[in-house]
């Protein structure tokens, strides 16, 4: 776990970088950072999307000038967990083997997620009901704060990073429906959303 946060934390030191630099070299060292943090855990594949939709989807720029920061920053990701499965495919078996399976992730799914975040801030008392209408209006503020913020660069971080925790929540939600239903949604599972909101809130007081 904390050489996966080792590489998350600085792949998104050297997303900033290119937003504050303008360097596409740092798309590429985030590439790579990310790349290794997807060797530690396989959810790292989640920021690979999401700051891939990040990129894509951030404006001031030309439509080609984001596809090519796209594409070089997944080559960059890509590299190294590619060159590991090659490694793995031609030497041993696959040491995870992961099936194909469709069963959907279900309503405990959810309620365990909302437990977790109200155990993130102590609020497990006023029940799952009105802590998930409590996070409703949470999560509305800080889209609202992330679209808004007079400061650019303060606003493109916020976007970067609540935009990989809701990606992560998807993958981890899409990853129990098709292959490991009994992926358990706990603290350890969910600890990037952790460290994205806890940055966010960071940047923002």
């Amino acid at each position: 776990e904390p050489l996966f946060f080792t590489w998350l934390l600085l792949h998104l030191l050297a997303v900033r970088q290119y937003l504050t630099e303008g360097g596409k070299s740092w798309l590429l060292v985030a590439g790579l950072c990310l790349g290794l943090s997807v060797l530690t855990r396989y959810a790292g594949v989640a920021f690979v999307g999401g700051t891939g939709l990040f990129l894509l989807l951030r404006g001031g720029l030309a439509p080609r000038a984001r596809l090519e920061a796209v594409a070089r920053f997944a080559m960059a990701a890509a590299l190294l967990p590619l060159g590991w499965m090659l490694l793995v495919a031609t030497t041993s078996d696959n040491a995870a083997p992961r099936q194909l399976e469709v069963h959907l992730a279900d309503s405990a799914h959810v309620i365990a997620l909302i437990d977790v975040f109200l155990q993130w801030f102590q609020a497990s008392a006023i029940g799952i009901f009105a802590g998930a209408a409590l996070l409703c209006v949470a999560l509305a503020c800080a889209v609202f704060a992330a679209l808004r913020d007079a400061d650019v660069q303060r606003m493109l971080l916020s976007r970067l990073l609540l935009g990989n925790a809701l990606v992560y929540i998807a993958f981890i939600l899409v990853s129990i429906s098709l292959f490991d239903y009994h992926t358990p949604i706990d603290n350890r599972i969910l600890s990037p959303v952790y460290v994205c909101l806890l940055a966010t809130l960071a940047m923002c007081g």
